[in-house]
């Protein structure tokens, strides 16, 4: 694997390890704000809507239908919940700590890889 794929991979799992789906405590003011791919909708029928690339538009959610290219407007005063991906902390501290792991151990590796391949001790120029 190149140093370029490597970092790739590790980018890309960073990336989806960040976040996760979570309720939003304030979907108006969430959705004003932030430039989300979907959200999930469940409104008062305990209906879920999963709704692509999403805006608001007055006191409605409007966005379309995934999975069947449907524009759908939801009022936000029939929605009990609204979800999106969100950043988070928790899950960022653990990939964190778990790549600076991995990385300290490939270091060891290295190191340890070094070490067997030149079995002589270092010796001063007078000589051992």
């Amino acid at each position: 694997m190149t140093i370029r794929a490597g970092i790739a991979s590790v980018l890309a799992v960073s990336m989806v390890a960040c976040s996760s789906v979570r309720p939003v405590l304030k979907p108006a003011e969430f959705l004003s704000s932030h430039s989300v791919q979907r959200v999930w909708v469940t409104n008062n029928q305990n209906e879920t809507y999963i709704l692509t690339h999403p805006r608001l538009d007055g006191s409605n959610v409007v966005g379309m239908l995934q999975n069947s290219g449907e524009e759908m407007s939801i009022p936000l005063n029939n929605a009990q919940l609204v979800e999106a991906k969100q950043h988070d902390k928790k899950k960022t501290m653990i990939a964190a700590i778990t790549l600076s792991a991995v990385g300290v151990g490939v270091i060891v590796l290295a190191v340890s890889a070094a070490a067997a391949a030149d079995p002589e001790p270092m010796c001063p120029i007078d000589g051992c």
